[in-house]
């Protein structure tokens, strides 16, 4: 089903401002398939900028209505997306979204699925506030994808896993939980016979236990 981008335009209208027929208009974007997802993506992007410009109380339960439509597609390139918005509400809306589309990647695990959960992990560095720009990704996060990461490895561990072997390597600004999970994926690499990257070394630094449960706090 193709879908002429002023009709998508009024089917996001009509959900956004729950009026008559949004749920029918949910179940019209979805059936029409993921070739509307760059535009999705994009208007939901614009509302949320709309919404950080803006001084009086956002109403999110709206960009909620957008987000589970979003979800049902479970899109690799929509997985930043997923995160900004959970972090931007503070996780009141949005984490459940987060988790769901996570889980589908890991399940599905096409070439695609992996390249985005590598590139969001990447983002895993030392900064523990979540700005609506997120640029780091907050450690809970980073721990969770690691974690998909790493079963995908031992359900069938694909050469283009071998680029998550130095992104588990500890660092006092990593969970500390990245030890035992780096290991497990080197053992379902080497079960396989994949050559272990050059770079992939354990890490000599003192090991101390990073929290990983600490809400974000967002930036007024």
């Amino acid at each position: 089903m193709t879908l002429a981008r002023e009709q998508v335009v009024k089917y996001l209208y009509t959900i956004y401002h729950r009026e008559s027929g949004w749920v029918k208009a949910q179940v019209a974007l979805v059936d029409a398939g993921s070739d509307i997802v760059p535009f999705l993506m994009e208007f939901i992007e614009a509302e949320l900028q709309s919404i950080v410009q803006t001084e009086y109380r956002p109403e999110y339960e709206k960009m909620d209505r957008l987000m589970a439509v979003l979800a049902q597609y479970a899109d690799p390139r929509s997985l930043p997306l997923f995160v900004r918005f959970m972090y931007q509400t503070n996780r009141h809306f949005g984490e459940a979204y987060w988790h769901q589309i996570r889980m589908a990647l890991e399940h599905r695990a096409t070439e695609e699925d992996i390249a985005a959960l590598i590139a969001l992990l990447q983002r895993a560095e030392p900064k523990w506030v979540a700005t609506a720009y997120v640029t780091e990704l907050h450690a809970t996060e980073a721990l969770a994808i690691a974690q998909s990461l790493v079963r995908m490895a031992e359900q069938d561990p694909k050469p283009e896993l071998r680029a998550v072997l130095p992104m588990l390597t500890f660092t006092l600004a990593r969970p500390f939980e990245f030890i035992g999970l780096r290991r497990r994926l080197k053992a379902a690499l080497a079960n396989n016979s994949l050559p272990i990257p050059a770079d992939a070394k354990e890490s000599i630094q003192e090991s101390l236990p990073i929290p990983v449960d600490a809400e974000p706090i967002l930036e007024s």
